[in-house]
């Protein structure tokens, strides 16, 4: 089996767990308006699409680079390391967890585990996995693909860090001065 279609495979087991453990989590007490949801979950979508589609023409069918055996496992590695990270954070995360930005009923700020090292791990661990994959493809529709991820990433957690805010105050900013958003030590 190919390295991308490892990387598939671990993708698909990925979103099996996320819809597992979406069944366990605690009741919401306030929710992002379904626009800003919507918004979210399209730019999503959009990046998966052109991640996995094959385009043989045009500017998002160019190569970038033939990826050999050595970069392909890389990519896998990215891939793997992504997945666990991304699914550690959840686990972490526990009950609070929504695909939504939400507070949860006794909801607590988690600055534990992978949350001591950044403040959203989950979008980490998906990001560095979508970056794994593309290194994989070569192709520009590979890296849009992450281009849009980070940008519907950063859109989240622009609202999400203000929800954030409101709830837990100065807690909430003493822990975005000491923990970077995505990229530990960078940003």
């Amino acid at each position: 089996m190919k390295p991308l279609d490892i990387a598939l495979w671990l993708w698909c087991l990925w979103g099996f767990l996320w819809a597992v453990l979406a069944l366990r989590t605690q009741s919401t007490v306030k929710a992002e308006a379904s626009v800003s949801r919507l918004f979210h979950v399209s730019l999503l979508v959009a990046s998966f699409f052109l991640m996995y589609k094959q385009f043989s023409g045009g500017v998002l069918g160019s190569v970038l680079f033939t990826p050999s055996l050595a970069v392909s496992i890389l990519g896998l590695v990215l891939v793997g390391k992504g997945i666990i990270f991304s699914c550690w954070a959840r686990f972490h995360l526990g009950k609070y967890w929504s695909g939504r930005i939400t507070l949860k009923q006794d909801h607590k700020l988690i600055q534990s585990g992978p949350y001591r090292w950044v403040r959203h791990p989950i979008y980490t661990g998906i990001l560095l996995a979508m970056l794994g994959t593309a290194l994989m493809i070569g192709k520009v529709h590979a890296f849009a693909a992450v281009l849009i991820m980070f940008v519907a990433y950063c859109y989240k957690i622009s609202r999400e860090e203000k929800l954030l805010s409101q709830q837990f105050g100065s807690d909430y900013e003493a822990y975005r001065q000491r923990t970077k958003a995505l990229l530990p030590l960078i940003w």
